[in-house]
């Protein structure tokens, strides 16, 4: 059987990653809306590139401060970099996204509003 603290730690993980499916959901949106016509494989892919990239940065850094400091400073590093996130993305221009659809003009060549 399990130690009681485990299965507190594995109901934080569940809480903790509630937001993950949502937040991709919202990255590779606004990726479609900023990226220019024919060129949304394209944007896609940098953003998955980054999501890797900054996963991996992170583990590394969690790991080595946990295993070298606590797994609590562990995790107020993390979430000093979801404030960071949060700061620049927050003000930044992103297009918004109605009805799953990005708010701008159709593009030339569209049938919409013909």
């Amino acid at each position: 059987m399990l130690p009681a603290g485990l299965w507190w730690l594995t109901a934080l993980f569940v809480v903790a990653g509630l937001p993950v499916a949502p937040l991709n959901a919202i990255a590779y949106e606004a990726t479609d809306a900023a990226a220019p016509a024919g060129t949304a494989t394209e944007a896609r892919m940098w953003t998955a590139t980054a999501t890797a990239a900054g996963t991996a940065l992170g583990s590394a850094v969690a790991g080595a401060v946990a295993d070298g400091a606590s797994p609590r400073l562990a995790c107020l590093v993390a979430l000093g970099g979801a404030l960071v996130t949060a700061a620049v993305a927050i003000p930044a221009d992103v297009p918004t996204v109605v009805s799953g659809a990005a708010a701008t003009p159709p593009r030339r060549g569209s049938s919409a509003g013909s």
